[in-house]
Order: C-alpha cells, then sequence, then structure tokens
C-alpha cells in the first residue's frame, strides 16, 4: 500500500517538475510525502521479512 502511493506521488511531483500541470511550490511537498511512504514501505518490507525468518517451523525444527 505505501509502495504504490509513494510511486503515484513521486510520478505526481516528476510531472509537476517537468510542467505538465502547475501546482506550484506544493509539488516539493509531493517529492517529500512520496519518499516518505517509500521510506516506510521499505522498513515494512523488511520486518515482515525478519518476522517470516523467525517463525517456527510446524515439523518442530
Amino acid at each position: 500500500m505505501f509502495f504504490k502511493t509513494a510511486l503515484v506521488l513521486l510520478i505526481s511531483w516528476l510531472l509537476g517538475v517537468l510542467g505538465v500541470f502547475d501546482v506550484g511550490q506544493a509539488v516539493h511537498v509531493l517529492l517529500l510525502v512520496g519518499l516518505l511512504f517509500l521510506l516506510l514501505a521499505a522498513t515494512k518490507r523488511g520486518d515482515t521479512a525478519v518476522n517470516r525468518d523467525t517463525k517456527p517451523k510446524a515439523d518442530g525444527r
């Protein structure tokens, strides 16, 4: 969820920087929020990978 939202915000930021649409200074807020969501997605993905490795096996090993 965070990853998809981050991609949408970063693409919107890129379009704003290139001048496809005019949003003024708000384009920089899109960049910051997009990068924040990208960071959150990466940390959540890392937490999931760590938790997956620490679960006990079904056969008792």
